[in-house]
């Protein structure tokens, strides 16, 4: 079974439901008529409730002297030490989100 099916597979009756009533509330914001009201309410995000978050992406996306040093030293490395040099590089990037994130706690 792929992962797709087993996750659809562990979805009750119950999670549908609520899918169904969200699905169609957004569809409502689209100009089409809701015929059931949805007791499911999206949370309320402002543009400056999003912006740490916003900054610790994109500075996972940096790459600075480390990082770009391991990912060229990894095709030279054995499979082991390849798999280590991936977690490093996880490592280094949680590292730099970290003071970004830490406002948000």
């Amino acid at each position: 079974m792929t992962d797709i099916e087993s996750l659809l597979a562990s979805v009750s009756p119950e999670d549908m439901e609520r899918l169904k009533g969200m699905a169609s509330s957004l569809m409502a914001g689209n100009g089409t008529k809701n015929e059931e009201k949805s007791e499911v309410t999206a949370p309320a995000f402002s543009m400056e409730s999003l912006k740490p978050i916003m900054s610790a992406i994109s500075k996972m996306n940096d790459n600075d002297d480390r990082i770009s040093l391991i990912l060229h030293l990894k095709p030279l490395l054995g499979p082991d030490r390849q798999r280590r040099a991936d977690e490093a590089v996880k490592f280094l990037h949680i590292m730099q989100i970290l003071p970004e994130l830490r406002g948000l706690l």
